[in-house]
């Protein structure tokens, strides 16, 4: 019980939204004046109370508020009134309780104004509303908002006019100054975020309409919405014209509010809870069910009685739930905490036993039953389930070795299968005689091996153990000529037979033949055609001698070759096959005789043929060539006719002729192009090859043979997924195994091509008419298995489809229940047994069904007022009216055809507001409601949709507000009567389709009414072919309706007779095409419809299925349906893409091959590794990452090497585990690593230097001895002997620092060198130079040394020389002290003092200037001539375009006048627009 009682303080929180447009103006008066009326009202009822205040008008944007600069700065225009600039909402005042400031902020609010007549006050309703920090919101308050206008409101949609396409976002959006920032960005709320906004933040709405309409706008607008929101307001409130009657609405608002509680329930857990309410309102009357008691006061509480009711049939998991209790409008609440009792008493204890002996210690023995503890099952708890499956019985092959079931953590196997973890298999052992093991005779399979009996052995237990079979007559075991294996002989070459008694290359058996060969094959020999025909009946003819070629192939036949030679010296060659029974000679079809003389004839012929064949050649090159070039000079005259450059000069004598000209080269030269794209890359690699033009054709031949030939795969399943492509299975075969016509060229001898299709019927049930207690069946088969080779055709696979006599049908009528079509209803139900009579002739099995619709009640589609409501015909002729209602299911699918028409009987007529009607809420809810309206499964379901109207559709219902979108699901209750009509919006077109498809429903369209041939034309024809059952157009009704029964009729023996195959859940790899010749025997075509059916004759379709993939799919199996569009009949297809060889799988596979190291299995001559494992033979152990096992912190092998078989290969240069170790990277000397392999060696970074050096580089020698000279004196005492080399003083140089580059004569000792080797002059010729001066060389730049030649760098210090020869020439030259000793640069110019001139050098210049000036000259009369034919040239053309014709006349003789028509003038065209007309004309013919 819930008690409620009005406080006496309860505060309050009351927020005026004022329309601030100027028609309003009155309102604002009179709170101005009246605040403190209304706040001594208020304070008789609680002194806790707050005002606050805010305006509102519309978007500033257009069409909302104009858009002239002069209105948006003064929004009244010419009014002398003050108005402020245009706004959405602002927010003036926080709510408070100091009058004054409120009277402040309502005197300081301006009129503005908006362009239309409705306002946009619910952008700043909303704002109100969930800015509650903003406006100042009291948590416990009663909160009331005073919405005063009058002029209806914008809500969601309307924004869409202004483009403001972006919804509401109901969140708070107020700058600082109190202003909304989101007006022009956001369309306005919709009444549903209103409603729901109100309820979320307990607040009351209070509608004040002003104005000189406002019942009108009150009427239409505001008692509607105020009836919604929370509160109990039926209606609006009407402010008079001085708004002086605000005080009374505020004070009686929340008089009526403070009086009327209305208690809600929130957070119910609806599943589980049933909660009612109960009060009588202290009234003393009955308690009846109601949440609302009024006329409350403060002495007087009133209790409210909860009934609560917990609807669950198990106990559920959450034992507490909570709700909540609150009066409607305020944020007290009432937190009631559930809890349901679903134990019994032998539950709990002391009546319970936990780890109950009775449980086996592992559970708690309650109510005579065991409740096992965690981990533990069975009826005494005495199985182990503790842990997962994979703990208890995992292996790396899946639990239990995917070969048993896990069960109290042990394997419980399967048939067939043993061991602990079911890994023994006990039927894959080897057959023998398609025996496992040879069968219970010779042995048994234990654990995949086969234990033998006594006296059998062998893999398969195939070989008996006695020698007994292979004894002949004598005892002598295979006669002395072989070995007895397995109980049967293995003879020695040569010999054959079951004991080895046979010889075949015994001599004589080619001379015994010989006489036989020669006269079968050629008719000659020793014997006549009489007795070669009696005595050589073993033998014939062959082109080539290959034992594949034999048509009896057995492994106990043996072949000899042998060779002859007739009388004519011809060699003759055959094959002797000696089998058990009996012996065949194949000769040879043709012999080698010895080489004649040549003949002439073919020697001329050959000749001939070689030039013709190069003549050929040469042909087809030169047509290429000029194929290429006509269509370079079509280009050119395509390019010319499309940029004409007309001749626009006029002829007097003739003028408007058009001479039309065809271009002979206008043939399409697409097909060339085409052609050369094909081979454009091999032509252009042909084409860059440094190869003559014989080898470049060669190439390109060979090329376009090979392209389509390519095989390619590592595995054989791989390689035989292409078309033509065959594998090679030989162990030791070392070429190429995937190829197509080579491999048996490269000696292979097991060969495995390509598998064929295999298709296996698993369910071919036969057709069935169907009838009493027996199903129809219509296809066959029901269910078939292939295997598919990949990129091959499947073309034997065929589907068969008969119409059944008696094939169920499920007839639905979806009516428009509108006076309009009255008619429909009066005719169905008259013509009901006539349909049924109809139906009948097809079929046996039928039902019919009926329903109504006709459209959402909601405005617009519906009129809401008081009395359409109740009679939606009101103020017209038919006077009974049903209530307005979206869609009704009126009859399940019944064979009773009296129900049917006691229902139709039952239709009453309604309407709506609007044309269109909303039959599309019935048409779906009718397709997906399948258990309500009583769909078979396997029937044909019909559904005939009859009106005189458009439709609604999705996108439609937003009109009303109705935003969210249909679902497609089911929503009819128990009366059959569509629940979610005015909350979702209408089902799409695309929906509709959708829901027909997946339901397998045809839908017939059935248009009625004066106007239904354009109504049907304009919405329902196009919409018709859209539907399953290739319906190409709407059913037209008479007015009578008559023809509904033909209507029916006709439609059903059109589905009926015709079949669309649809393939469904076909796969990405699949390419699925359907043919069929639809029983007229004539070729099939690529079609999957056939129309015009009998019951009497079947029709064949062929799928096509082809597999179009380079690498086989991980997932084989696919499964896909075919079935008749309408019908659920199905072909189910189950495809195994046949991607392995036989040599892939056992037995012939060898999983864990000794010849792969047991690491793989040996499949196809080759290893296929096990996961991890790598290699040719699976040698090389690749397991987990190449982190776990190689990496470290710089990388992968530390950058240095690579991570196989779990181990570092380093590269050149590094070293240890994982490569850490740089062996290149220590320093070297003399440009070797640590000074070569004499000195030391780089170990991990450091050099090891050797006994005698040391250093870092192991640069230095520890002995001295290097640095010593003759008298053993240490650098000739000028320097140090530091790493076995000298350190010399400054001044001093050499090995042993005995040379002085500072003393006397280094300018005149290399004087004469530097004269001889840059000038050839001085005392040295030039052999004594080469020989002394190898240390000097000219050079450009030349640098003076510095003052006491002091040192430029630390490798050398030079000394400047300046010397003179013998023509008193100045030469400079530096001496420069190299480490290997001294270097001369000598300056290549020398200073000379000033000659004679020399008259040859004058006599060329003058010459060679004189030259050049006339060459300049005769370039300049060149350049001026060209320039002069240009003008001349350019002036031509213009006097060819612009000619200016001879118009004098002859004076002796006066000519007659001559009029000849042009044909062209007629057509109306002027000169001047005869070049337009040119240019469209020849475009249309190009």
């Amino acid at each position: 019980m819930v008690f409620y009682k009005i406080a006496k303080n309860f505060p309050l929180d009351l927020y005026f939204l004022n329309d601030a447009s100027y028609t309003m103006r009155q309102l604002a008066s009179s709170l101005n004046l009246l605040a403190d009326d209304i706040a001594s009202d208020i304070a008789t009822l609680t002194t806790d109370f707050r005002f606050g205040l805010g305006t509102a008008m519309d978007k500033v944007i257009n069409p909302f508020t104009r858009q002239d600069p002069k209105y948006l700065v003064s929004p009244c225009g010419d009014s002398p009134i003050y108005c402020d600039l245009p706004y959405s909402f602002i927010h003036r005042q926080s709510l408070t309780n100091n009058i004054a400031a409120f009277t402040r902020a309502v005197r300081n609010v301006n009129t503005t104004g908006n362009q239309d007549t409705t306002e946009g006050l619910f952008d700043g309703l909303m704002q109100i509303m969930v800015c509650g920090d903003r406006i100042g919101w009291r948590k416990k308050a009663r909160r009331m908002i005073i919405y005063a206008t009058d002029i209806n409101f914008h809500q969601a949609g309307d924004g869409r006019v202004a483009g403001i396409l972006q919804p509401n976002d109901g969140l708070c959006h107020l700058d600082s100054q109190g202003k909304y920032t989101m007006a022009e960005i956001q369309d306005y709320p919709s009444v549903g975020q209103i409603l729901q906004k109100a309820r979320e933040n307990n607040i009351n709405v209070i509608f004040v309409i002003g104005g000189a309409n406002n019942k009108l706008v009150r009427s239409l607008y505001y008692d509607k919405l105020a009836a919604l929101l929370p509160g109990g307001f039926n209606n609006a409130s009407e402010l008079t014209t001085d708004a002086s009657n605000i005080l009374d609405i505020v004070g009686n608002s929340y008089r009526r509010l403070r009086e009327t509680v209305n208690l809600k329930i929130g957070q119910v857990p609806s599943r589980e809870l049933d909660v009612e309410i109960y009060t009588n309102c202290r009234t003393g009357q009955e308690v009846e069910k109601t949440q609302t008691c009024t006329g409350l006061t403060l002495e007087k509480w009133t209790n409210f009685t909860l009934d609560i009711i917990s609807n669950i049939t198990r106990c559920p998991d959450q034992r507490v739930s909570n709700f909540t209790l609150f009066p409607e409008g305020l944020e007290e609440l009432v937190e009631i905490e559930i809890e349901h009792v679903c134990d019994c008493d032998c539950q709990l204890e002391p009546e319970v036993e936990p780890d109950s002996e009775k449980c086996s210690y592992n559970g708690t023995y309650e109510c005579g039953i065991c409740n096992c503890n965690p981990g533990w099952i069975g009826d005494q708890c005495e199985c182990d389930d503790r842990g997962t499956a994979e703990e208890a019985c995992g292996t790396p092959n899946g639990i239990c070795n995917n070969a048993g079931n896990c069960t109290c953590r042990k394997c419980e196997c399967f048939d067939g299968y043993s061991g602990d973890k079911c890994e023994c298999n006990d039927m894959n052992c080897r057959n023998y005689n398609k025996l496992l093991c040879g069968g219970p005779d010779r042995g048994r399979c234990d654990c995949g091996k086969c234990v033998c009996n006594a006296n059998y052995t062998g893999e398969a237990c195939e070989c008996l153990m006695s020698t007994a079979s292979c004894q002949t007559n004598n005892g002598t075991v295979c006669s002395g000529n072989g070995d007895c294996v397995c109980g049967r002989c293995q003879c020695r070459s040569g010999f054959r037979g079951e004991v080895c008694d046979k010889c075949t290359s015994c001599p004589g058996i080619c001379q015994n033949n010989k006489d036989c060969a020669e006269c079968v094959a050629f008719g000659s020999g020793i014997y006549n055609p009489t007795e070669c025909t009696q005595l050589c009946t073993n033998v014939r003819t062959a082109p080539i001698l290959e034992r594949e070629i034999f048509p009896g192939q057995h492994t106990n036949i043996t072949i000899k070759s042998c060779i002859i030679e007739d009388d004519q010296k011809c060699f003759i060659s055959f094959n002797v096959y000696d089998s058990d029974s009996s012996q065949e000679v194949v000769v040879k079809d043709t012999k080698r005789c010895p080489a004649g003389s040549p003949d002439p004839l073919t020697i001329g012929l050959s000749i001939s043929g070689a030039i013709f064949l190069l003549g050929l050649l040469l042909l087809l090159i030169w047509k290429l060539l000029t194929m290429l070039y006509d269509n370079m000079e079509y280009s050119r005259f395509e390019s010319e006719i499309q940029n004409p450059v007309w001749e626009r000069s006029k002829n007097p004598i003739y003028e408007g002729c058009v001479t039309t000209v065809e271009n002979p080269m206008r043939e399409d030269p697409y097909w060339i192009i085409q052609t050369l794209m094909c081979y454009q890359f091999i032509l252009r690699v042909a084409f860059k090859m440094k190869v003559p033009t014989w080898g470049r054709l060669i190439f390109i031949c060979c090329s376009i043979c090979c392209v389509n030939s390519l095989c390619f795969g590592n595995r054989c399943g791989e390689c035989l997924i292409t078309h033509q492509c065959s594998w090679c299975k030989d162990q030791n075969f070392t070429k190429t195994r995937c190829a197509n016509r080579t491999l048996k060229a490269d000696g292979c001898i097991n060969i495995v091509h390509r598998k064929n299709h295999a298709v296996t019927p698993i369910k071919n049930s036969d057709f069935s008419d169907g009838g009493q207690g027996q199903d129809s069946v219509q296809i066959k088969p029901q269910h078939v298995s292939i295997k598919l080779v990949p990129n091959l055709y499947l073309k034997t696979f065929s589907v068969w489809y008969k119409i059944a006599k008696n094939f169920p049908l499920d007839l639905y009528f979806l009516n428009d229940p509108s006076p309009t079509m009255k008619t429909l209803q009066s005719s169905l139900k008259s013509l009901a047994k006539d349909i049924e009579s109809g139906i009948k002739n097809l079929t046996d099995d039928y039902r019919f069904g009926l329903g109504t619709s006709m459209d959402k009640a909601v405005l617009p589609f519906s009129r809401t007022s008081a009395e359409f409501l109740d009679d939606p015909c009101f103020n017209t002729i038919d006077s009974v009216c049903e209530k307005v209602y979206s869609f009704k299911h009126r009859l399940n699918l019944t064979d009773d055809i009296e129900a049917f028409e006691k229902a139709i009987d039952d239709v009453k007529v309604t309407a709506n507001h609007d044309n269109p009607v909303g039959m599309f809420d019935g048409l779906i809810q009718t397709m997906v409601c399948g258990e309500h309206i009583g769909w078979r499964e396997k029937s044909r379901r019909m559904l005939v949709y009859a009106t005189d109207m458009a439709f609604h559709h999705g996108g439609d219902g937003w009109l009303a507000g109705l935003l969210e979108p249909n679902d497609g699901n089911c929503h009819l209750d128990s009366k059959g009567f569509y629940t979610k009509a005015n909350v979702q919006d209408y089902p799409s077109v695309g929906q509709i389709i959708q829901k027909a498809k997946e339901n397998n429903i045809n839908i017939i369209f059935v248009i009625g009414g004066n106007s239904s041939q354009t109504v049907q034309n304009l919405y329902y024809d196009t919409l018709a072919m859209l539907m399953p059952g290739n319906t190409l157009r709407a059913s037209a009704l008479s007015i009578d309706a008559r023809n509904i029964l033909d209507i029916v009729s006709d439609n059903y023996k059109r589905l009926r007779e015709t079949v669309k195959l649809v393939v469904n859940g076909q796969s990405e790899d699949l390419t699925i095409k359907l043919y069929t010749e639809c029983g007229t025997g004539r070729f099939i075509d690529q079609t999957n419809i056939c129309s015009e059916l009998t019951t009497e004759n079947p029709v064949k379709f062929f799928p096509y299925i082809w597999s179009n993939f380079t690498t086989c799919p991980e997932k084989r199996n696919v499964t896909f349906t075919i079935f008749p569009e309408g019908l659920e009949e199905r072909v189910q297809v189950d495809i195994e893409h046949v991607c392995d060889c036989d040599c892939q799988l056992q037995p012939e596979a060898e999983p864990n091959s000794d010849k792969c190291s047991y690491n793989g299995t040996y499949e196809c001559g080759i290893c296929n590794c096990n996961p991890g494992w790598v290699g040719d033979v699976c040698e090389c152990d690749n397991r987990g990452t190449i982190e776990e096992t190689c990496g470290t912190s710089k990388g992968i092998c530390n950058n240095a090497g690579n991570c196989t078989c779990r181990r570092c290969e380093c590269l050149e240069g590094y070293s240890g585990d994982k490569c850490e170790c740089n062996d290149k990277n220590c320093r070297s000397y003399d440009r070797l690593l640590c000074g070569g392999p004499d000195r030391g060696r780089c170990d991990c970074g450091k050099c090891v230097c050797n006994a005698n050096y040391m250093g870092k580089a192991c640069e230095c020698l520890k002995s001295t001895a290097p640095c010593q000279n003759s008298n053993g004196t240490v650098c000739s005492g000028n320097g140090e002997c530091v790493c076995g080399r000298c350190q010399c003083r400054s001044g001093f140089r050499g090995e042993l620092c005995d040379k002085c580059f500072s003393c006397p004569g280094l300018c005149n000792n290399n004087k004469d060198c530097a004269e001889c080797f840059a000038f050839g002059t001085g005392i040295y010729n030039s052999s004594v130079c080469k020989q002394l001066c190898t240390n000097v060389r000219t050079t450009d730049e030349f640098y003076v040394a510095a003052p006491e030649n002091q040192e430029t760098n630390s490798s050398s210090t030079f000394k400047s020389c300046i010397t003179e020869d013998e023509h008193k020439c100045i030469i400079n030259f530096n001496v420069y002290d190299r480490e290997n000793g001294l270097e001369v640069k000598v300056n290549k110019r020398k200073r000379c003092p000033p000659g004679p001139p020399d008259p040859l050098t004058i006599g060329l210049g003058i010459s060679g200037a004189i030259f050049i000036v006339g060459i300049l000259l005769l370039v300049l009369w060149k350049i001026l001539t060209m320039v002069y034919d240009n003008l001349e040239y350019s002036r031509f053309e213009s006097e060819i375009k612009n000619p200016a014709w001879e118009k004098s006349e002859n004076p002796i003789y006066n000519d007659c006048v001559q009029t000849v028509h042009n044909p062209m003038c007629d057509l109306g065209f002027k000169v001047e627009d005869m070049d337009d007309q040119l240019i469209g004309a020849t475009s249309e013919r190009i």
